[in-house]
C-alpha cells in the first residue's frame, strides 16, 4: 500500500540526484582511458625514432606501486613518474622486429621476468641452505661411519 509507494518514491528520487554524479564519473573514467591511449600512442611513435647502444629502447618497468609492464619508448609513463626499476627486453618484445610479440604477450613476459628476479634471491638462498644441509649430512655420515 502506502509504504510500497512511499519507499518507490525515495528510490525514484534518490536516483534522479545520484545520475548526474553516475554521469560525470563515467566521463572521468573516458577521459581517463583516452589520456592513457594517448600516453601509449606517444611511446608507440617514440619508439620509432629511439635506439640506444646500452639495451633496448624498450623497457620492463616497475612503478613504486608495483604495477608491472612493457614500455616501448621506456618512459614508463603508465607509472606516473614513480618507477622503481626498469630493465631492458628481449628482442622479440622490441617494436622493429620481425617476431615482436605485441603489447601485451611483452607486458606479461615483463610481469614474469620481474616476478622471476624477486624471487631469485630467495630460491639461490634455498640452494645455499640445501648444499650446506648436504655438507652436514655427508660429515655426520663420514663420522658415523668412522665409528662404525
Amino acid at each position: 500500500g502506502n509504504t510500497a509507494c512511499a519507499n518507490n518514491c525515495k528510490k525514484s528520487v534518490l536516483l534522479e540526484k545520484i545520475a548526474p554524479a553516475l554521469a560525470q564519473t563515467e566521463e572521468e573514467r573516458k577521459s581517463e582511458l583516452q589520456e592513457e591511449q594517448a600516453a601509449l600512442a606517444e611511446d608507440e611513435a617514440i619508439a620509432e625514432d629511439e635506439w640506444s647502444p646500452f639495451g633496448t629502447t624498450e623497457k620492463c618497468c616497475k612503478c613504486k606501486s608495483s604495477t608491472v609492464g612493457w614500455s616501448a619508448s621506456g618512459k614508463c609513463s603508465f607509472c606516473k613518474g614513480s618507477v622503481s626499476t626498469t630493465k631492458s627486453v628481449s628482442s622479440d618484445c622490441t617494436v622493429k622486429s620481425k617476431t615482436f610479440k605485441g603489447n601485451t604477450a611483452c607486458a606479461n613476459t615483463c610481469k614474469t621476468s620481474v616476478l622471476l628476479e624477486e624471487l631469485a634471491p630467495a630460491l639461490v638462498q634455498t640452494e645455499e641452505e640445501r648444499k650446506s644441509e648436504m655438507q652436514e649430512e655427508q660429515a655426520a655420515l663420514a663420522e658415523d661411519e668412522a665409528i662404525a
